[in-house]
């Protein structure tokens, strides 16, 4: 099997740290593999050395278009609000538009503040996308046309990868070393490596998370779950959004997942409603509301029931206190 061409992207500011890790996380892969799963290079929009933040100078081994990569990721710079953010913007229009004239077939990846070169470039038109959450006023205003998914941490949506946070890069190298390996070496290398989970997993959510890494149908499922209310969808409007007949759909979700339709629409939800107990302020009946639980006290039974634990008492022990 030929192996993956991945570009890490330089610019002036960027933040290099991420890449590093990344570079070492694709390298730490092909040891364990025993073959060269990952070729990794760092590239730039002009062939020359490449002041990173911190002062920290990298040179790159290629242009961004003088070869072509299997993937490209995107790493963040620093702005602590939207004026930096824009002027950042402005400062790289050179590099936005050689990012929208990347051939169809490079896979973009970008995280943190990184999504908004992305955007900026008019890439995700029509794509679902994350961001660093304090960048989704900005981002909701000036790029409409995308399908923002701000709770999420990491969006995966075809040739588009999006990761919030600047740990994003370990979420979107992740995704690429756990594709490429078996699930045996990908555990082994989590453990050698000290991988750190983005967030709580509780054993009914892990279970969902299998799932979908393992079943395609099901991530275009949970997808189109995730963008209505609880009480909005019902086996026959999934499969026409999936253009199966209701009884196709209800034997594949029951074959893939173990879950009846309703059971899986519901371990969806409950597991949009635990992000939304970490990483907002929003109250329990709030959330229970945009989700679209039938009320309150059936979205309490529902979250208690599944995952174990009462909502007030998963958002003490799990929430995000940054």
């Amino acid at each position: 099997m030929p192996s993956q061409k991945i570009a890490l992207l330089l610019y002036p500011g960027c933040l290099p740290a991420g890449l590093l890790a990344s570079q070492d996380l694709f390298m730490a892969a092909n040891l364990r593999a025993q073959q060269r799963l990952f070729e990794v290079t760092l590239v730039a929009h002009a062939n020359a050395p490449v002041r990173c933040a911190h002062g920290l100078m990298l040179s790159p081994a290629a242009t961004l278009t003088a070869e072509d990569f299997d993937s490209l990721i995107v790493p963040g710079f620093w702005a602590d609000g939207a004026t930096q953010l824009i002027a950042a913007l402005g400062v790289h229009k050179a590099l936005i538009a050689a990012l929208a004239k990347l051939p169809v077939r490079t896979q973009i990846l970008s995280y943190c503040t990184g999504v908004s070169l992305v955007a900026k470039a008019g890439l995700l038109r029509g794509h679902s996308a994350t961001a660093t959450w304090w960048l989704s006023a900005y981002l909701q205003q000036q790029f409409p046309d995308a399908d923002w998914q701000l709770q999420r941490e990491i969006v995966k949506s075809g040739r588009f990868d999006t990761a919030a946070g600047v740990h994003g890069h370990l979420l979107l190298a992740q995704s690429l070393v756990r594709a490429a390996l078996t699930p045996n070496r990908y555990f082994e290398l989590k453990q050698l490596m000290v991988l750190a989970r983005p967030e709580p997993v509780l054993p009914a959510l892990q279970a969902l998370d299998l799932i979908e890494q393992s079943a395609p149908l099901l991530r275009s499922l949970t997808q189109l779950i995730e963008r209505a209310p609880m009480r909005g969808k019902n086996i026959e409007s999934l499969a026409a959004g999936l253009n199966l007949s209701s009884r196709t759909l209800a034997r594949k979700v029951r074959a893939e997942s173990g879950y009846s339709p309703g059971a899986f629409v519901r371990l969806v939800k409950l597991k949009q409603a635990s992000a939304e107990l970490i990483n907002s302020r929003a109250s329990v009946a709030q959330i229970a509301a945009k989700l679209g639980f039938a009320d309150e006290s059936s979205f309490r039974r529902a979250f208690t029931l599944v995952l174990g634990i009462a909502p007030a008492k998963y958002r003490e022990r799990f929430r995000n206190k940054d």
